[in-house]
């Protein structure tokens, strides 16, 4: 059985490299551009992994996966990994 990630960012070619890259390495793949349909897709989609933009257009990630963790649909122990392209200076 394949492994199923949820690529979430608001950048539409940020979602499409990752997806492609993944769906090569043989994963199923799902996509959100903000974090109100990360959550649904958290939901039904129940995926493995999690790969969660930090800066989204309708709330921040953490965000998102606190009220996927709240949610009694989303299984315990979600394996998320923070992306984010903010830079910073010095």
């Amino acid at each position: 059985m394949r492994k199923k990630i949820l690529i979430v960012d608001d950048d539409k070619l940020v979602l499409r490299l990752l997806a492609n890259q993944l769906k090569e390495e043989g994963y199923s793949v799902v996509t959100a551009e903000n974090g109100a349909k990360a959550i649904d897709c958290a939901i039904h989609e129940k995926s493995d992994i999690i790969i969660m933009d930090i800066m989204l257009p309708d709330m921040q990630g953490p965000d998102a996966v606190k009220r996927m963790q709240e949610s009694a649909d989303v299984p315990d122990g979600l394996n998320i990994i923070f992306l984010s392209g903010v830079v910073l200076h010095d």
